[in-house]
């Protein structure tokens, strides 16, 4: 049975919260600002990290999980604002809604062979290559290799994220039985620990 999608609303600005838009296309995006993962405002650096590689790591992974989104994250104000959105025509959710049931189930099946033998060792690689990186004895060029090397494999952790999301909410019960990625309770990136030493934990 079809869907009639709503036709978007803008909503109006509040007089103290003004906004300048770099492109003015974003005033359409369903915005909304991200209190779980940055409550307070983010610096110009955390911001740019966000733009690019949050956005096009979560939309490649929505893609691979098959799932007909896109993600786009922006600095507004200094806080920041996340928009999920479809990637297909609204005449096409439907069928994408279908295949993406049939892929769901499919993934949950290899969930738990994907999460051991191959999630989990690929993030273990990155935070061992992160700690054994020797950030004092590096020469400029092989430090700006590593800090770009940081940055494709943050694009490529939310990637993994939002690949895991889907068949994990599904089948939260697969979560008990697969192995833990570290022995720490939590561990947290920022986008200039690679300039610190590597990942912290909590």
């Amino acid at each position: 049975m079809s869907h009639e999608m709503p036709a978007p609303v803008e909503v109006g600005l509040p007089p103290d919260f003004p906004i300048t838009w770099e492109n003015e296309q974003d005033r359409h995006l369903p915005l909304l600002r991200d209190r779980q993962h940055s409550p307070e405002p983010v610096t110009p650096l955390t911001g740019a990290m966000h733009e690019e590689h949050f956005s096009a790591g979560s939309t490649r992974g929505f893609e691979r999980a098959g799932q007909p989104l896109r993600f786009d994250v922006r600095r507004i104000n200094t806080y920041y604002y996340i928009a999920v959105h479809p990637s297909v025509a609204p005449e096409e959710m439907e069928a994408a809604g279908a295949r993406v049931e049939a892929g769901a189930q499919e993934a949950i099946g290899h969930f738990v062979d994907r999460w051991d033998n191959e999630w989990v060792p690929e993030v273990q690689g990155c935070y061992r290559q992160w700690e054994d990186f020797d950030l004092q004895g590096s020469t400029m060029e092989e430090l700006l290799a590593h800090v770009a090397w940081t940055r494709q494999t943050f694009e490529r952790f939310w990637d993994i994220h939002m690949e895991v999301t889907l068949p994990y909410m599904l089948a939260p019960a697969s979560s008990r039985i697969c192995t833990p990625i570290s022995s720490t309770a939590a561990i947290r990136w920022s986008p200039t620990s690679c300039c610190r030493g590597s990942a912290t934990a909590a």
